[in-house]
């Protein structure tokens, strides 16, 4: 798509750079019927920026609902638009989805079969478990001794110790 629109004249080196709407409405018009399926990956990359925007703004507010839920959208999107999950780690986010309490899940990394993350409330950990436990190694019996459920809580940041080493 960077190709495609550099020899049309457009003055960009990432799909990143169509960072404005007037940009972004004119690369859809230009592109979107004969490539769809890039402009797909465009619309990803644009709607990404924006929901990086929104959740900084989530997280310095508190809103951790708000922060799941563009979690989620973020990961429907690299589903949908980008193109670049895959059937385990859709199954293991479609698991997580059932559970209340999970705020939002996605798909995090591709390499080697990725992993997949929630943003959760702390109560709905034993019941993502057993989601995981029943549903998911049901799904891929195939990776049911090599998934594992892991739980990280958010901190205030990185503190630097001085002379500890």
């Amino acid at each position: 798509m960077v190709k495609l629109m550099q020899a049309k004249g457009y003055k960009v080196n990432s799909l990143a750079d169509v960072d404005t709407a007037e940009l972004y409405s004119k690369v859809i018009a230009d592109f979107g019927t004969d490539h769809p399926h890039l402009v797909k990956r465009l619309q990803y990359i644009h709607g990404a920026q924006l929901r990086y925007s929104a959740m900084v703004e989530a997280w310095r507010k508190g809103d951790i609902a708000e922060v799941g839920a563009i979690f989620r959208k973020d990961g429907l999107g690299l589903r949908d638009e980008y193109v670049i999950s895959g059937p385990e780690l859709e199954t293991m986010c479609d698991v997580a989805r059932t559970v209340p309490g999970v705020l939002g899940e996605r798909m995090l990394g591709g390499g080697d079969k990725g992993a997949a993350g929630a943003i959760l409330l702390v109560e709905a950990e034993e019941a993502l478990r057993a989601a995981v436990e029943n549903g998911f190694k049901r799904a891929h019996p195939e990776f049911a001794s090599k998934c594992a459920v892991h739980c990280v809580k958010v901190c205030q940041g990185v503190d630097v110790l001085e002379g500890k080493l």
